[in-house]
């Protein structure tokens, strides 16, 4: 898997999943599916041998994929928060006010 896609999803876990195993983690695994599907929309793969592999040979072939990939991540945490999806670690502290 690409390190992009997994960071990408790393992060959304880190801000939008549960911090308990009673908890719901639907809303996590929908953000994880659209930028999966985004990004593999972007690379035409998730996996990083098959990308490379379309990319041309240089030192920084990754580039255009990492700063397309960030794009879209950044992109879906705006939409996100603009549903008012605060994330998990915010919601927490809420609750406990």
């Amino acid at each position: 898997m690409c390190g992009v896609l997994s960071g990408g999803i790393l992060l959304l876990g880190a801000l939008w999943g549960r911090t308990s195993s009673q908890e719901d983690d639907s809303l996590v695994y929908r953000l994880a599916s659209r930028f999966r599907d985004r990004f593999i929309a972007l690379a035409g793969s998730s996996q990083c041998r098959a990308i490379r592999q379309r990319l041309p040979e240089s030192p920084k072939r990754c580039q255009p994929i990492v700063s397309g990939g960030i794009r879209i991540l950044v992109e879906l945490i705006e939409e996100t928060l603009a549903q008012g999806l605060l994330p998990t670690q915010t919601n927490a502290k809420e609750q406990t006010r």
